[in-house]
């Protein structure tokens, strides 16, 4: 997902196209990003926490955020939420859980501990 969406963003023709169509972007340094989109990851264990964020991260976009849904153990996102007088590359965070037969089950204080500052 990153490596094409890097592919598409760093395309200057393209860019150019946009904006001579009318369509409004906020340029980046080597990239174009489109203000209206938001970018995310799902990330439902701390496994895919470790892989799947620091690629978001590299990803050109306006707004990041989480989709921790459904939670299927405890995770640690504070590496990567907002700390009080600093910025952070990760703007929103949804938490859930899974609804319906066979749902596997979910702890709230795993949603509560994830986000503990």
């Amino acid at each position: 997902m990153v490596a094409e969406l890097r592919r598409l963003v760093a395309d200057r023709e393209r860019c150019d196209e946009l904006v001579s169509a009318g369509d409004e972007l906020a340029r980046g340094s080597d990239c174009w990003v489109l203000p209206n989109v938001w970018l995310g990851s799902s990330v439902e264990s701390q496994r895919w926490v470790r892989i799947r964020i620091p690629r978001l991260i590299e990803a050109p976009a306006t707004i990041r955020f989480l989709s921790c849904e459904p939670f299927l153990e405890p995770v640690d996102l504070k590496h990567w939420l907002l700390v009080a007088g600093q910025s952070s590359p990760i703007r929103w965070a949804i938490a859930g859980g899974e609804s319906g037969p066979g749902a596997r089950p979910m702890d709230l204080m795993w949603a509560r501990l994830a986000v503990r500052l």
